[in-house]
């Protein structure tokens, strides 16, 4: 108990104290939270097959079939017993177990069959001069998969186009890009300096121990505003890959209570720069390929060194992600090709094709 207090952080820039709600990210009291910490017990764990039918990819009366299917509500006038979980099961297995890539076509390929099949049902029961043809629902099916599908492409394609810039716009004559790494309740964060007057650029680093993976990123702006003030860099614009942070600033108010003192440190620093905040954006991969977002850290304190990375596919959707932590004090580049190199280990093992990978470090690429 002794140590949890301890590690509360103190926010020495307030003039005042506050309530926090602790069981809220930004602090702030809600009814929606207090309901749900009350009855969570009730609740069953998140069930991400809801999340991978009501992807937007997939048209939404398809959508609405499948989750009625899995859910044993299909007007039927009768009961099928546990149909729906087995239908619920099988849509889940399969969907987890193939290739990431034609996930998003399974899925439309289960909703064309329950319609088509819930369709040719209601004209059986309702109409008793049609007979029943196999051929005639297998063409249905097909032709209807067909369309779904160029639907579900030429959305696909609307995106990429429409697709922000991976890189900010940046207003000032100075930039300082941080980033920061979390695993096992320790982090790493650095930063690079480039100024448009000049053709050298700068970095720094730092390590420490922490208990949330935001702090990391938090810790990475700290010390890249640390370093400006130092080189008296005034006029400089911040990037940061943690939206939740840029949109922090933004506001002005911190997106996790528990990071309240180095957050109001940070502001009060800021105060005195006349700066810009931006974040480095993610693009989607094109349809039918994986993207995978690799990173390395150092740790030198811990004369260790980690890496992971992040799998993504066309819809923007987490798949699965790697980590790993090992002894030994490398050149930064060595572990970024590390992490490149455990990724495309784990894409073999995984027997992935079409897959992007990327990382920041233009060395070891």
């Amino acid at each position: 108990m002794g140590k949890e207090i301890a590690g509360i952080q103190i926010d020495k820039n307030s003039a005042y104290d506050s309530l926090i709600w602790k069981d809220s990210t930004v602090g702030k009291f809600s009814v929606k939270g207090a309901y749900w910490l009350d009855q969570k017990a009730r609740f069953r764990a998140q069930e991400p097959l809801w999340k991978w039918i009501w992807d937007s990819k997939v048209h939404p009366r398809l959508s609405m079939m499948l989750w009625r299917a899995c859910m044993n509500v299909l007007p039927t006038g009768d009961k099928q017993g546990s149909s729906g979980d087995n239908i619920a099961a099988l849509v889940s297995n399969l969907y987890s177990s193939s290739d990431p890539s034609s996930r998003i076509k399974l899925l439309i390929l289960f909703g064309v069959l329950m319609d088509c099949i819930w369709k040719t049902r209601k004209t059986i029961v309702h109409n008793e001069v049609v007979q029943p043809s196999i051929d005639a629902v297998r063409r249905d099916i097909s032709n209807k998969f067909s369309e779904m599908i160029s639907d579900s492409d030429f959305v696909q394609r609307t995106l990429e186009l429409n697709a922000p810039a991976l890189f900010p716009r940046l207003t000032t004559d100075c930039c300082i890009l941080v980033d920061g790494s979390f695993q096992d309740g320790k982090f790493g964060c650095a930063m690079l300096g480039l100024s448009k007057d000049s053709m050298d650029w700068w970095k720094c680093t730092s390590s420490g121990s922490f208990n949330l993976a935001l702090e990391a990123e938090m810790q990475a702006l700290l010390l890249g505003l640390q370093w400006a003030a130092e080189n008296q860099w005034n006029n400089v614009s911040f990037v940061t890959n943690s939206k939740s942070l840029v949109d922090g600033i933004r506001t002005r108010h911190s997106p996790d209570w528990k990071l309240a003192a180095s957050f109001s440190l940070f502001l009060h620093l800021l105060s005195s720069f006349s700066y810009s905040i931006a974040g480095a954006r993610w693009a989607k991969p094109t349809a039918g390929f994986l993207k995978i977002n690799v990173d390395g850290a150092l740790f030198a304190a811990e004369k260790a060194f980690g890496g992971g990375g992040l799998v993504r596919d066309s819809g923007g959707f987490l798949l699965e992600g790697f980590a790993f932590y090992k002894s030994g004090s490398p050149q930064p580049a060595v572990a970024e090709i590390m992490s490149i190199k455990e990724a495309l280990s784990w894409v073999e093992n995984k027997r992935w094709g079409n897959v992007i990978v990327v990382s920041n470090s233009l060395t070891s690429i």
